[in-house]
């Protein structure tokens, strides 16, 4: 797995241990996992994942960039948005 993939595979013979193998992945690349999909393939349990992706650009209704400041509150970036109501 590589992590600039936002789609993520995972297989395992148990539900059990795909559950596992899918924590342990989000714990050792820090991401999240976000939507999943599991089916049965044969004797394997099968999971595609999607998960947070890199870059996120928000957008207002009719698609236009927002406009974001960053605060150093934490120890990782905050992303503060306003919204205008004049919108």
């Amino acid at each position: 797995m590589h992590i600039d993939d936002n789609l993520q595979y995972f297989e395992s013979k148990s539900m059990g241990e795909l559950y596992q193998k899918m924590k342990d992945w989000e714990v050792e690349w820090e991401k999240s996992i976000l939507s999943i999909n599991i089916q049965q393939d044969g004797h394997l349990f099968t999971c595609i994942a999607l998960t947070n992706p890199i870059k996120v650009v928000l957008c207002d209704g009719v698609g236009e960039e927002m406009r974001s400041d960053w605060s150093e509150t934490y120890d990782y970036p905050e992303l503060v948005v306003k919204i205008s109501k004049d919108q």
